[in-house]
């Protein structure tokens, strides 16, 4: 055992290291199991955290400064404007231990303020989520309390749907604030139970399970983790709560949804590594990256993410996993990667956007018969390189392949090539300078092999975004370039 003196715990920002910490406070659990939603443990769970999330919100019982505060658990994500300083000397006037805590740790989301942060996207919202749920179980005084998990993807009649408890307009787990359907928009009425895909089917795809490393191997192959985070990550973001809530990050903690969503998110990663799929453990950089929180009692924590890739270690299981699809037995190497078609820079409106793709090499004599020859274990990508935005748009995109200019209805669907969303490419509350621009990829094999076959991909084929609702005028997103990259 380590040992640490009492000297070392002078100042309130002294951090335990978690290996300490954890043999005092967590080894000795037995194995949790952490339930779905719509399951009836996880209803029960959901009782449970309604009634402990009233008591954090009200700060005649906890305090807005006190480590077990709503305000303290959702600013560790993020500080909504006017940002960390501000809220900062609003909450601690006057000397109080906990100021430093909240220094320490607020606004510490990874890897919401710069790209370069990327692959601690998953470990980091592990430990914010094991943080939280042992904060509930102190709260609530229940110790054997579970955080439930949205599983938004799954068939059936509870597709999409926000769990009922969170629609009782009394209830605490009850936000005003989430997405409504309109005329102009094709997101949901998500407080009134319908699906958040409603209008838009595609979005809560699980894909991402089928990427077969956890880090790019390529332009085109983004990896598990990069994958998820800016796709059903950020559409489920987008699809549930406006620009002051779920749809923008710093306001996104401040939906009490945001936990079950994180939590399905935790286990999808917990899915991709029961199927075999390995972290990136002989990385050390990866390995001994370390973060800051506050524990239950107030204690302030240094996790490392080496720490934090096994659950069972960790003290909790998911009642059901996800199976994802059979890895290929070799993985082409970055090397192998060939580009058919690009185009330049597009600015993105309220309007549908269109760049024209430009056969190079090989494909400028025929781009369809390229498409035609691709070899079975070959994939094709549609890759929309350095797309980031002004401000947050608080709208999705869907992009279209090789899709005529008058299509509308649901003739549209034949050209779908996948939605991205900006919920991260853009800068926000005390955001440092960081590079935020993203990569998306969207496997289009199926869709263009279909259209070439049928004739309509053409010799110069169309990439066209639609927004999926009137995009805030700050926002201006961009795409860098486009490019049809074979792999």
């Amino acid at each position: 055992m380590s040992k640490i003196s009492r000297r070392s715990f002078i100042g309130a920002a002294a951090a335990i290291p978690f290996t300490v910490w954890f043999e005092k406070y967590g080894a000795a659990q037995t194995v949790k199991i952490r339930y779905s939603a719509y399951s009836t443990q996880g209803i029960a769970m959901l009782n449970t955290y309604r009634s402990a999330v009233a008591k954090m919100m009200d700060h005649a019982q906890i305090p807005e400064g006190d480590p077990a505060s709503w305000v303290f658990q959702w600013y560790t994500h993020a500080v909504p404007p006017p940002g960390k300083a501000s809220e900062i000397a609003r909450i601690y006037p006057t000397a109080n231990p906990n100021k430093a805590k909240a220094q320490a740790v607020w606004n510490t989301c990874q890897a919401h303020f710069s790209s370069a942060n990327q692959p601690w996207f998953l470990p980091w919202h592990r430990m914010f989520v094991y943080y939280f749920e042992r904060t509930i179980r102190k709260v609530s005084g229940n110790a054997n309390f579970t955080l439930p998990y949205w599983n938004y993807s799954a068939t059936g009649v509870n597709h999409g749907r926000i769990p009922p408890q969170f629609r009782v307009t009394s209830s605490s787990l009850f936000v005003q604030k989430r997405n409504v359907h309109t005329t102009t928009n094709d997101f949901a009425n998500v407080n009134a139970g319908a699906a958040i895909d409603q209008f838009a089917p595609g979005i809560l795809s699980i894909s991402s399970l089928a990427q077969c490393r956890y880090l790019p191997t390529s332009i085109a192959v983004r990896g598990f983790n990069e994958t998820l985070d800016n796709g059903l990550h950020g559409n489920v973001h987008v699809y549930t709560g406006n620009q002051q809530n779920m749809g923008a990050i710093p306001w996104a903690a401040g939906d009490p949804v945001f936990w079950m969503h994180h939590c399905n998110i935790d286990r999808l990663w917990a899915s991709w590594n029961k199927a075999g799929r390995l972290n990136p453990t002989t990385d050390t950089n990866w390995m001994n990256k370390s973060f800051q929180f506050v524990d239950e009692n107030g204690n302030l924590v240094s996790a490392t993410v080496k720490d934090f890739v096994n659950l069972t270690k960790l003290g909790y299981q998911y009642d059901a996993y996800e199976t994802p699809p059979t890895c290929p037995p070799t993985i082409l190497s970055a090397a192998a990667e060939k580009v058919h078609a690009s185009s330049g820079s597009l600015t993105l409106s309220a309007s549908p956007a269109r760049a024209t793709l430009t056969p190079q090499g090989a494909a400028a004599a025929s781009l369809s018969t390229q498409v035609k020859k691709i070899k079975p274990g070959h994939y094709l990508y549609l890759v929309l390189e350095n797309a980031k935005a002004e401000a947050a748009p608080g709208v999705a995109y869907h992009v279209y392949l090789g899709m005529p200019q008058d299509t509308t209805g649901a003739a549209t669907r034949r050209y779908y090539a996948g939605t991205i969303n900006f919920f991260d490419a853009s800068p926000h509350a005390d955001h440092e300078g960081g590079d935020v621009a993203r990569i998306f990829s969207l496997d289009v094999t199926a869709l263009a092999k279909r259209l070439a076959l049928q004739n309509k991909l053409g010799a110069a084929p169309s990439v066209t975004i639609v927004p999926s609702g009137e995009p805030a005028a700050e926002a201006r997103p961009t795409i860098g370039s486009f490019k049809l990259i074979e792999n």
